[in-house]
């Protein structure tokens, strides 16, 4: 992957370095995480970095703020042009920084999950708003709204880790909605 330097491969490489159990295995992935994330800075143009998410809703699934925050970053990887960094602890920051490329921070808040009847089951529904500020003078440059909707049988309310499963599907599916087609917006705001 490395020998490619193609940063597309980022977010397979860092699947799988989340679940390999094998010490060298895991040290090779994670240097060959670090080279690309370099040749991924180079070739950027601007910085994305997601800040906090936050579950607005009355609904008390604790899973639902990391759903959206793994969809995020899994989307904001593949936004041409931008390379996704942690922060200012991430070690590439700094260099981001000396190369003056702009940096938007996307703050999302999960603002409505809600349960209905439908026919044969049961339909949830998920909006989210995603902010998009400048860093560090945090002006406003975008808002980016998602929603999505997800079916099941009436069986899932009996069964909590069925129904929070569909919660999950439905909230992050709202998240790749709202960064869906949103590259030229991100180019766009990072100017």
């Amino acid at each position: 992957l490395v020998a490619l330097g193609d940063p597309a491969a980022l977010p397979a490489l860092e699947r799988r370095l989340a679940v390999e159990p094998a010490p060298r295995v895991r040290e090779r992935l994670e240097a060959a995480r670090v080279e690309l994330r370099a040749v991924a800075l180079q070739r950027a143009r601007f910085v994305l970095q997601v800040g906090r998410m936050v579950n607005a809703t009355s609904n008390p699934n604790p899973a639902l703020a990391g759903v959206m925050t793994s969809t995020a970053r899994a989307r904001a990887s593949f936004v041409p042009g931008a390379v996704l960094l942690e922060g200012p602890t991430d070690p590439l920051y700094a260099r981001a920084v000396e190369r003056k490329l702009p940096v938007l921070l996307l703050d999302g808040q999960l603002s409505r999950l809600s349960r209905a009847s439908a026919p044969n089951g049961i339909s949830l529904a998920a909006n989210v708003e995603i902010v998009v500020r400048a860093v560090p003078s945090q002006a406003l440059k975008a808002t980016l709204r998602g929603s999505s909707t997800g079916t099941d049988t009436p069986a899932v309310l009996s069964s909590q880790a069925r129904l929070a499963e569909l919660e999950s599907q439905v909230v992050g599916s709202a998240v790749e909605s709202a960064l869906r087609g949103a590259e030229g917006t991100l180019a766009g705001a990072s100017k």
